[in-house]
């Protein structure tokens, strides 16, 4: 699930502050949750819940840590006052740094987990290398001691000749 789809789920702008998607979490949990009568729609509620829950997360550590002071007074600046409640205007600076902070964050998330499935298959093929080296020493050893046998073997033949 991705940011906007949760927004979507949820039935509130992207760029809405955390009080906005908490209401629309209970007023749409309220509405399809399965012990309704009325309703009782499971997968609704579920995507509902899940999109909350992303959201949550998302804005736990990251939207209000990333947000300075000075940004939230740009958003103050370039709200509406709507029944006596500041919302954001959906073009406003504050909602394109915070899409442009989570864009930046998935990619920067994305090339971690990249970088790290690179590291794995390069300890992988190290690990079947030296393996594999291991596996060649074995093999040389073996057929040294087989070439020692022989040699001996052959030593006691001709010695066993010699002596009749």
């Amino acid at each position: 699930m991705d940011y906007y789809m949760a927004c979507s789920a949820l039935g509130v702008a992207p760029g809405a502050d955390m009080t906005q998607i908490k209401n629309a979490y209970r007023k749409l949990s309220k509405r399809f949750h399965p012990d309704n009568a009325d309703s009782g729609d499971a997968e609704r509620f579920t995507a509902v819940s899940e999109a909350y829950s992303f959201l949550e997360k998302l804005y736990d550590g990251s939207v209000y840590a990333a947000v300075s002071k000075t940004t939230m007074s740009q958003s103050v600046r370039q709200s509406k006052v709507i029944g006596g409640a500041v919302t954001s205007h959906p073009g406003s600076q504050e909602v394109r740094d915070r899409r442009r902070s989570f864009e930046m964050k998935a990619k920067a998330e994305d090339e971690r987990k990249k970088q790290k499935a690179r590291q794995e298959l390069e300890e992988r093929r190290e690990k079947l290398q030296e393996e594999k080296a291991q596996r060649k020493k074995e093999k040389d050893i073996l057929n040294e001691i087989k070439m020692i046998r022989l040699a001996h073997a052959i030593e006691a033949l001709l010695t066993s000749e010699a002596e009749k």
